[in-house]
């Protein structure tokens, strides 16, 4: 039988005891994890395509970043939340770096969208013949498929490279999940 390995117990300063939750109850300290997570996973996808749109965007480093920051995020969220058991954490750790992925080509989508909107506005007569010359597909309001086609006859890689992203970003969420509950665990024993 493999001993459930968990987050040990909460310490106050003042004297031993599981920290003051403010009047929150335990049944809802699952349901803040999950949305603290998700907001983190919201944020990091938005900073990245922030970062891709500034330049930075090195062939997987920004996936691993992306994980590693889910990851001691999450479990930082699962110490204020209570949350011990290592499963459910690194499970979550894994969906929310890809829920990331996914926020990321959502985000991506939505700037596309934007600056598209953006150079009509700035030049009325350029906007007319790009409306005529795409007439053939949708006009301003391109779907997500439509979006995701071209990005694939522009770069035929890009599926690969799309499910590179969301190993790389798993992976790191879930490493860094077991680190820092692992170091979690070891400074905790070592204080008491």
């Amino acid at each position: 039988m493999v001993a459930e390995q968990t987050i040990p117990e909460l310490q106050t300063s003042a004297g031993g005891g599981p920290p003051d939750r403010a009047g929150v109850p335990a049944w809802l300290m699952p349901a803040l994890w999950l949305f603290a997570n998700l907001a983190l996973a919201v944020a990091a996808a938005w900073a990245s395509v922030q970062l891709q749109r500034e330049g930075f965007n090195p062939i997987g480093v920004l996936s691993l970043l992306v994980g590693v920051v889910l990851g001691l995020g999450g479990v930082w969220i699962a110490r204020r939340c209570e949350m011990r058991r290592m499963w459910v954490l690194v499970t979550g750790a894994v969906v929310f770096g890809l829920l990331a992925v996914i926020g990321q080509e959502y985000f991506g989508y939505r700037q596309y969208q934007r600056e598209l909107q953006e150079s009509f506005t700035r030049d009325a007569k350029r906007a007319r013949e790009i409306l005529l010359a795409r007439s053939a597909f949708s006009a301003l309001g391109d779907t997500y498929d439509q979006f995701v086609e071209r990005r694939a006859e522009v770069n035929p890689w890009w599926h690969y490279a799309l499910a590179l992203d969301a190993i790389l970003t798993a992976a790191a969420a879930a490493g860094a999940t077991v680190v820092g509950l692992r170091t979690l665990n070891r400074s905790t024993q070592r204080s008491l």
